[in-house]
């Protein structure tokens, strides 16, 4: 999310996180699989139920 927010690339990702070449080998697998829309639907549920 880091990288798709801040337009950084992935070579340069801010000291707390884990290494680069980790955080994308997670980023690509859960694209593929299509964890991450189930993640960012999930958020979208839960500031919809929180908001009313």
């Amino acid at each position: 999310m880091f990288q798709a927010r801040a337009g950084c690339a992935w070579q340069q990702p801010p000291p707390d996180l884990p290494p680069w070449s980790a955080v994308y080998y997670y980023f690509a697998k859960w694209r593929d699989d299509g964890t991450d829309q189930l993640i960012h639907d999930l958020q979208i549920w839960q500031v919809w139920e929180k908001t009313g």
